[in-house]
This record gives structure tokens, sequence and C-alpha cells, in this order.
């Protein structure tokens, strides 16, 4: 079976990174890329609850809620923004170094001369 060739670029891109890899069958770099953006992804979904949490309190009882500054935001975001990035150039590098070998097995193929 023949993968479409862009098809990991597209579900690192569209899907989440990791995915790209594991199309690839780069296992290691897959569960990297995968876990990394999770990890991410769940600690800005943790902020993000705790917030809201903390402003429906805010409703029932007579103090004032400690909600986490805007600014906790950044380092996983960060973190997500980097692991998203970099899986995206490593599929695209990956798929430019299949590609480059398959063009230079063809074009040797094409060149080979008859042993006579």
């Amino acid at each position: 079976m023949k993968i479409h060739t862009r098809l990991p670029i597209w579900l690192s891109a569209f899907g989440f990174p990791g995915l790209g890899q594991f199309v690839q069958k780069r296992w290691i770099a897959g569960l990297i890329f995968s876990s990394g953006f999770l990890v991410g992804f769940f600690w800005v979904m943790a902020i993000a609850v705790h917030n809201i949490i903390e402003l429906y309190a805010m409703a029932f009882t007579d103090r004032m809620p400690e909600p986490i500054p805007v600014s906790a935001f950044t380092r996983p975001l960060l973190i997500v923004a980097v692991v998203y990035l970099i899986s995206l150039f490593d599929v695209f590098r990956a798929q430019q170094r299949i590609l480059s070998r398959q063009h230079e097995e063809t074009f040797l193929k094409a060149n080979e001369t008859p042993d006579s």
C-alpha cells in the first residue's frame, strides 16, 4: 500500500504533532512529539479549568478568588507551539529525504548500463 507523500505533513499540521511520524513509522519521534504536545495542551487546560472554578466559586462565596494570571499560560502555550513547529519541520525534512532518495534510485535505475 503506497502512502500519499504529503499525508504525514497534513496529519501533523491538522491532526496533532506526532501523527505524521507514526505514519512514517518513526515511532520514537511520534511518541516524543505526541507526548510533548499533550503535556502542554493539558497544562493549558488545567490552568483554564482552575480559573473557571475559581470564578464560579466567587458567585457563591463572599471572598474574592485569586485566579491564575494570564502570564501563567505563556509557558505551556510556548511548549505547545514549539513542539508543533518542530514536528512540522521534522516531518517535512523526512519527506524531503524520502523523495530525494526515491528520485536518486529512479535516476540510478534509468542510467544503469547492462553488464555485457
